[in-house]
């Protein structure tokens, strides 16, 4: 078996479903030693019962080759001016449909709760792109909670992850002017207010984050003058 890079994973969106192709993703995953992968599972592409088989047959051939995963429940929305400014035109929000929602994650457990026990809870939630509605820290805990809540009555011993952020948090990514439009920051500072670290193992950050650098195992922004 390849040696793995310990640490070192890539983040992976199947678009091909059937086998061959799925064995050419696992293959790639190999050559480059990626002891991780991030899987994106979007509930918009997994909606039939052959991307579920898909989406399994991928996490067991994972499994065979020592490949950990962390399952991503995120819906994908594209980058473009519309959606970083009015994604409500085409998305429908999250919490507008959580019962469907639920009942889509649902599935996707009874389909891999064998080979994923990682689970990291939306993604870059402090955008309006991502999270459709502007963003809200009281929100996404409500969310999180009850996703992670749901998660750990299947599979006590999963690890949570709170979502990855847009920006740092910290400086401004667009013109300040906008900020509360786009994104919200200090995000993470009133989620841990709000209890995160009660309902999550980790916090996710980008590795392309600005600014942000890790040291002895300590996550540090550094914010320029």
């Amino acid at each position: 078996m390849t040696q793995k890079i310990e640490g070192f994973g890539i983040n992976v969106d199947i678009n091909h479903f059937d086998e061959k192709s799925i064995d050419i993703l696992i293959d790639t995953i190999l050559k480059i030693k990626a002891r991780w992968v991030r899987l994106e599972i979007c509930s918009r592409k997994y909606q039939g019962r052959k991307e579920m088989q898909a989406l399994r047959l991928f996490a067991q051939k994972c499994r065979r080759n020592n490949i950990m995963i962390l399952g991503l429940l995120s819906d994908f929305i594209p980058l473009t001016i519309n959606t970083i400014l009015f994604p409500y035109r085409r998305y429908l929000s999250v919490l507008d449909r959580l019962d469907s929602y639920e009942h889509f994650f649902e599935k996707v457990l009874s389909f891999t709760s064998s080979y994923i026990l990682h689970w990291e809870i939306w993604n870059e939630q402090n955008s309006r792109r991502f999270w459709i509605k502007n963003p809200s820290v009281p929100d996404y805990m409500r969310f999180l909670t009850r996703i992670a809540t749901r998660i750990r009555a299947k599979q006590p011993g999963a690890q949570i992850i709170f979502g990855g952020l847009f920006g740092n948090d910290v400086t401004p990514v667009y013109p300040d002017i906008s900020q509360k439009l786009i994104i919200s920051k200090g995000y993470i500072a009133q989620a841990l207010v709000a209890g995160a670290s009660e309902v999550v193992n980790f916090f996710a950050i980008h590795p392309y984050t600005r600014y942000c650098f890790i040291y002895n195992d300590t996550i540090i922004f550094a914010v320029p003058k």
